[in-house]
């Protein structure tokens, strides 16, 4: 027996853009949506859409979803997002964090726009992607344990922070381990001119 889809695909190509939207893009299915799979160039009832947006309220959900249609090859991976969505109505956004598939923020940007503008009047934001947010968090750990660490080596009557020191790298290492044969060699050619013994 086959197994049951999480989302049919079938019924979703046979609509037209009115009823697709009334079917599964109802704004106040879009407010509560926590996730959501996203298909550009997607065609409905044989005319190419080039934005279509499937709001789910769980990630989990929308996981599946993204899983069959990776299986399936419902759709050209690199057209397919999967993101989390958070809607902020006072603010008239929409952000997307993209999780997986191969649609960039700059693609889900100039095709979406236009999609949530005019039928939602939200703004999308797309400022970064989850690998980047992660990225952020690791740099801002990072610069919190560094300021922790340093103002602790403040002197008291000083006025300024102790610039931290700058870490050497295996380049700069190198380097100077370059400059200090060169300046070794040339004190030996100095001290047999001179005739001195540098022991």
């Amino acid at each position: 027996m086959a197994k049951e889809k999480n989302f049919d695909f079938e019924e979703l190509q046979k609509l037209n853009l009115a009823k697709y939207l009334k079917a599964y893009c109802k704004p106040v299915q879009v407010n509560k949506a926590k996730a959501c799979i996203i298909l550009t160039d997607y065609k409905l009832s044989g005319k190419k859409m080039p934005f279509i947006f499937l709001p789910f309220k769980k990630l989990p959900e929308a996981a599946e979803v993204f899983k069959e249609i990776k299986a399936d090859k419902t759709h050209i991976l690199k057209k397919v997002g999967f993101a989390a969505v958070v809607v902020d109505k006072k603010a008239g956004e929409i952000s997307f964090v993209m999780k997986k598939g191969g649609l960039d923020t700059a693609t889900l940007k100039s095709k979406g726009e236009s999609f949530f503008e005019s039928n939602f009047k939200l703004a999308i934001k797309t400022d970064q992607s989850a690998a980047e947010l992660v990225a952020d968090k690791k740099d801002a750990v990072k610069e919190e344990k560094t300021t922790e660490g340093t103002s602790g080596t403040a002197d008291a009557s000083a006025t300024t922070v102790e610039k931290p020191k700058k870490k050497l790298t295996p380049e700069k290492r190198a380097k100077i381990n370059e400059n200090m044969a060169s300046i070794e060699g040339e004190l030996d050619k100095i001290a047999k001119a001179l005739k001195v013994d540098v022991a």
